[in-house]
């Protein structure tokens, strides 16, 4: 028998195998190694050096990708049966849990890369070979350097904690131990808190300007710059941010758990004038279920591999794809090159909800490790309605003569003392600067969503403007925002403002400053903390995370 399927033609046997190894997806792998061990001449006429097109298309078929990574020179019949034979590889570590130290950083860069190129395509079969023990067990175990009583900022802690949120799920986080969790967040919260203790290593891999006090204009430093291998080449890429991910995967744990509505409330009253009443905690109570059932948007994606390569459209990842190659130089493809802007019109256009989580005052400073630092004290409901508004310049000598009305955006500080130098005046489709000195007023234009910015049609200048809607205003507060967004990699920054600042009869909380990026499409996060121009003493901060309502 064995004799007779290995005389079959070479065309037919490869069709034989391809068919036998992806009946079951991932799993046929064990029925591919079955059928090549039914004779030496088979596994030779059938080995990946004999039939690099066969495993091509088996590559195709279990890892559907929407935006190569590679140059598409490298694409080639034989790098991509390597690149099969590697993630084959690493699917049997991750069954297994067993991490290598000579292939852990090939191991994260390469399940990260999986994830984006395929928009999170790939997500629901790593969660059936057990992606999720896979990388609570890192974060447990080998998260901190032996001996030591913090984590290290490098690159395989950022993408273990990005990974984790990529592939996080409700039922994975629901039954998990509160042993567990509370492991998790106690090493995750360093890098989510802006501690002292990591200022050095949180300036080097984290965007947030309260990491280091200021941020990297360019938000990259050589110390963050990696070579990674894809297909056989290898890239310099940049380390995913430390505090986005640390925040994004904290919030993940924290939605798990119930969110306690204060006893002394009477159920029955509808409204007490200002401040929650009982419904609105129970309203925040399932709000954080609902952010629990999809951590990550990516769950929810839905694709079709279309073979080798041709882009799909705009996919959910394709931001924070592109965004490992920001500072790191040309690159072949022009559809993937570095300076094209990371902002996308009409993304924050919409309704936000989220919260935020408060930091406890500054005993962070104290803290002789990690296992000391103190959890988050509250969390409160967040909730706004927000615009985009853009100016665009008709000219580029108009555009030098107009760069006094481009919000200054190196980071929260300056943009906070740049805003006072205007008056903002909101019309229905516009918003206009007046400047306090000068008098003039320049008018920018809501934005029409649904078009992608381009380097030609970059706009001069994005303002953000909204507030809070009439129960958010009764009953936790009633705010306007005014912020920027920073085009080329998609910073945003927010400050919020109390609607009635002199009325006394409402509950404000004064005006704070939000900072941070949008993740995943729809994930907006980072750190807010009060307006640096006002209160400098910073013992007032923590984190957020909005998700964009349908």
């Amino acid at each position: 028998m064995a004799f007779r399927f290995s005389t079959l033609p070479p065309a037919i046997l490869e069709e034989c195998t391809f068919h036998v190894a992806t009946s079951s997806g991932w799993d046929s792998s064990a029925d591919l190694r079955s059928l090549l061990s039914v004779s030496r001449g088979l596994a030779a006429t059938l080995s990946p050096a004999s039939a690099p097109e066969l495993y091509a298309r088996i590559f195709c078929a279990y890892f559907p990708v929407t935006h190569f990574i590679a140059p598409s020179p490298a694409l080639t019949d034989a790098s991509l049966a390597e690149e099969l034979i590697e993630r084959l590889r690493l699917v049997h570590r991750i069954r297994s849990c067993r991490f290598e130290e000579n292939t852990i950083r090939a191991d994260m860069w390469r399940l990260q890369l999986m994830i984006l190129e395929s928009n999170g395509a790939t997500i629901e079969s790593l969660q059936r070979v057990g992606i999720s023990s896979f990388l609570t067990t890192f974060l447990q175990t080998r998260f901190y350097p032996a001996g030591h009583g913090w984590p290290l900022a490098d690159d395989v802690r950022s993408l273990a904690m990005w990974l984790a949120w990529y592939t996080s799920s409700a039922e994975s986080l629901k039954s998990e131990s509160l042993e567990t969790r509370e492991q998790v967040l106690t090493r995750v919260r360093p890098f989510a808190m802006a501690c002292p203790q990591m200022a050095s290593s949180l300036r080097a891999f984290s965007s947030l300007s309260e990491a280091g006090g200021l941020s990297d204009i360019n938000g990259r430093s050589a110390q963050r710059l990696c070579a990674v291998t894809s297909f056989s080449q290898t890239l310099t890429l940049s380390c995913p941010d430390l505090s986005s991910a640390a925040i994004l995967l904290t919030f993940a744990r924290k939605n798990a758990l119930v969110v306690h509505i204060p006893q002394h409330l009477n159920r029955g009253m509808v409204s007490q004038g200002t401040g929650p009443t009982y419904k609105d905690c129970y309203q925040f109570q399932a709000q954080s279920i609902v952010l629990l059932r999809s951590p990550s948007v990516l769950r929810n994606q839905t694709l079709v591999s279309n073979g080798r390569g041709q882009s799909l459209g705009q996919g959910e990842c394709e931001c924070d794809l592109r965004r490992l190659f920001i500072g790191v130089g040309h690159r072949d493809s022009e559809e993937s090159a570095p300076e094209r802007p990371l902002y996308l019109l009409g993304k924050l256009t919409g309704s936000w909800v989220g919260k935020i989580l408060v930091a406890p005052p500054m005993a962070i400073s104290s803290a002789a490790s990690a296992a000391q630092l103190p959890d988050f004290i509250c969390q409160r409901p967040l909730r706004c309605n927000i615009r985009e508004y853009l100016r665009h310049d008709s000219s580029t000598e108009i555009s030098q003569r107009a760069d006094r009305w481009c919000l200054n955006d190196e980071n929260a500080l300056s943009f906070c003392q740049d805003i006072q130098r205007f008056r903002v005046v909101h019309a229905q489709d516009s918003i206009e600067l007046h400047e306090k000195t000068s008098g003039q007023i320049q008018r920018y234009s809501l934005a029409e969503g649904g078009a992608r910015v381009t380097r030609s049609g970059w706009p001069a200048d994005v303002l953000i403007a909204g507030e809070t809607d009439a129960e958010h205003d009764r009953a936790w507060g009633a705010f306007v925002y005014i912020g920027k967004v920073r085009v080329r990699d998609g910073w945003v920054v927010l400050k919020r403002q109390p609607k009635r600042p002199n009325d006394e009869s409402q509950p404000e909380y004064g005006s704070w400053v939000f900072e941070g990026y949008v993740h995943a499409g729809s994930s907006f996060v980072g750190r807010w903390r009060p307006d640096p121009t006002l209160d400098a003493s910073g013992n007032c901060e923590g984190i957020f995370q909005l998700k964009k309502g349908a």
